[in-house]
């Protein structure tokens, strides 16, 4: 009943990504990456972001770093990988959000001869935009059949949202603007 009555929703999301991911410039070498990002902003139902979004970027942590070959040599970070580091928020298109994301590579030193040497890749910076589609609460009040990719948690009141390896979770407050 509320969601019918309410035009703006305060989101808090919850962003997480646990799994395999590149840890070099060059795609070589591999590890588990877990990262984290929160997300805040006020939302209109019908025209979408309203203001300025705030976020926080949590570092990145690697484990179980490996070659694609699984008897060659692991690669060796020499500094902080960061996977996904969120830059910027704005409006986007079809009532979702557009994110500036970063992934900072650091020199890695990745196998050359499978197990007797290593070679240096080089550090790089990599900037890319992305889509985040922010799903409506009105999903709870029209009972919305859940997918593969997106779930409505009516007790809970919250939304899961999976993409890309991600794992986004909204939780809606009805709000004034």
């Amino acid at each position: 009943m509320k969601w019918g009555q309410s035009q703006f929703v305060h989101y808090h999301v919850i962003g997480v990504h646990e799994g395999k991911a590149t840890v070099s410039s060059t795609g070589a070498g591999f590890a588990d990456v877990k990262d984290r990002v929160e997300i805040d902003f006020l939302w209109d139902l019908a025209q979408g972001l309203i203001g300025d979004a705030k976020f926080q970027n949590t570092a990145s942590s690697t484990s179980n770093l490996r070659d694609s070959v699984p008897q060659c040599l692991p690669p060796v970070l020499k500094g902080a990988f960061e996977f996904y580091d969120v830059r910027k928020i704005e409006a986007g298109p079809s009532l979702s959000l557009k994110l500036l994301v970063t992934t900072s590579y650091p020199i890695v030193e990745v196998a050359k001869s499978c197990t007797a040497s290593r070679r240096a890749e080089p550090a790089k910076v990599v900037d890319r935009p992305e889509e985040l589609v922010v799903p409506s609460p009105m999903g709870f009040a029209m009972g919305a059949r859940d997918t593969v990719e997106l779930q409505y948690h009516k007790q809970s009141q919250h939304i899961v949202f999976r993409k890309n390896g991600w794992v986004w979770t909204f939780v809606p407050t009805a709000a004034n603007k």
